[in-house]
């Protein structure tokens, strides 16, 4: 039930939703017509040689060449200062590589920009702090990114999964669930989720 072990299919859809939009979002499980926007922040332009280096990034990360995708996305922060998202895909990939300090700090850093289009920053650092067993930090976060991201199905589905299996809040669980299907009716995975944690709830 979990929707964070992805790769570069992962980034490459983050990606897509951003180049599709004139400007990430995190999920392999979320499409890009069911990902929520900030209102308050207009997409930037991504320029041609942004995505096709973006693409070698994706190559590097499915090789597990950490070191090299840091390296490059460092770079492509130099180049394309307004593209903010890349600090949140900075993020993730020190966390794969296991350095979860540096992860955690370009994160945050990503979140106070407060020119955030998508919610990767939010959704991955609730993730890393559910990890360690920081539960409220986590549900902060999400509460936090749903105040913005009001109709980002991933958010809910996280939350949900935060309440259920990490903190054993079984009716908010389904609540969390309920309001993702509502805004992706036709995904089997969390139905079934919703199914099973019904009748736990109701039993």
């Amino acid at each position: 039930m979990l929707c964070i072990n992805t790769c570069c299919k992962y980034l490459l859809l983050t990606f897509a939703v951003l180049i599709a939009a004139c400007s990430v979002s995190p999920s392999q499980n979320s499409e890009p017509a069911l990902t929520a926007v900030n209102p308050k922040v207009r997409p930037p332009t991504i320029p041609q040689a942004a995505i096709d280096e973006y693409q070698t990034v994706l190559a590097l990360i499915d090789a597990k060449e950490w070191q090299n995708a840091q390296t490059m996305l460092q770079q492509m922060q130099a180049a394309y200062p307004r593209l903010h998202s890349l600090k949140a895909s900075l993020g993730w990939i020190y966390w794969q590589s296991g350095e979860t300090e540096k992860a955690i700090q370009e994160l945050q850093a990503a979140i106070d920009t407060e020119y955030l289009y998508k919610s990767d920053a939010y959704n991955y650092l609730a993730i890393i702090y559910r990890e360690q067993g920081q539960f409220l930090r986590s549900e902060a976060l999400y509460k936090e990114a749903l105040g913005i991201w009001t109709g980002d199905k991933k958010l809910y589905q996280n939350l949900g999964i935060l309440y259920e299996l990490y903190m054993n809040r079984l009716a908010d669980a389904l609540a969390q669930y309920q309001q993702a299907q509502a805004i992706d009716s036709k995904d089997k995975q969390l139905n079934g989720w919703i199914k099973s944690l019904n009748r736990r709830v109701n039993k």
